[in-house]
């Protein structure tokens, strides 16, 4: 899941943003650092993907017993 809100933020920061026209100078100075951010951001995304990959246990892996020392 975290693979497609990265490919989609990107897509979005990167072509959509800058697309939008406006009259209000902030937003035209917002719409500029978006595809700057675009990188940043989809990258942010696709390491929690990674981690998400690894966090799950092997289903070969015996479940850990608790004991009491």
């Amino acid at each position: 899941m975290d693979i497609i809100i990265a490919a989609i933020l990107y897509l979005a920061l990167n072509y959509w943003v800058p697309t939008l026209h406006t009259e209000i100078p902030w937003l035209e100075a917002f719409q500029h650092v978006c595809q700057g951010l675009a990188p940043i951001a989809s990258i942010a995304f696709l390491l929690l993907g990674a981690k998400a990959l690894y966090d799950f246990p092997e289903k070969n892996d015996p479940p850990q017993e608790k004991r009491d020392t």
